[in-house]
């Protein structure tokens, strides 16, 4: 019987699901959420800005320490920021002062694209190492039932759902 996902494609599509999902509330939707709790256009511009900025200057370093990890492994090393971004979305729910709100936002979105790199890696090494993987069904899975998944809960809950 032939599996309708060989190799790793089914689990690097959750991967890429639930990586694709974060991005899509705090990236996508960031404008929405943060006027939501009070923030300014210029604001949010600011956040936004500060955040890509940042994680520009960080994705080298990050990077150059992934590919020579001596301790933890690749999937090791993804999960820290994963867990530390959990921390952060944690805080956003129970610390309401807006200062707090804008630093763990700004954290949480920095996160998200040091992530992005190490993601990919991990397909990326899955096809070194010989393992079978569609990558680009597996990536296409992942954005797109995130989108329609997004529309209705936005949709059904408004805007404090994705906070």
């Amino acid at each position: 019987m032939k599996h309708l996902f060989p190799g790793a494609t089914g689990h690097f599509s959750l991967i890429q699901g639930c990586y694709w999902m974060t991005y899509c509330i705090l990236i996508s939707f960031s404008s929405l959420y943060l006027l939501d709790r009070g923030f300014t256009n210029t604001q949010i511009g600011l956040l936004l800005g500060i955040a890509g900025l940042t994680a520009a200057i960080l994705q080298p370093f990050v990077g150059a320490k992934g590919d020579h990890l001596k301790v933890l492994s690749l999937r090791q090393f993804t999960s820290l920021p994963i867990a530390a971004m959990i921390l952060c979305g944690v805080g956003l729910f129970l610390v309401p002062a807006k200062p707090i709100q804008a630093a763990l936002y700004m954290v949480l979105l920095v996160l998200l694209q040091l992530l992005t790199p190490l993601i990919y890696s991990l397909g990326m090494d899955c096809l070194n190492n010989h393992i079978e993987l569609n990558f680009g069904l597996a990536r296409g899975i992942g954005g797109g039932t995130t989108s329609v998944l997004m529309k209705h809960v936005v949709e059904a809950a408004g805007a404090a759902a994705l906070g």
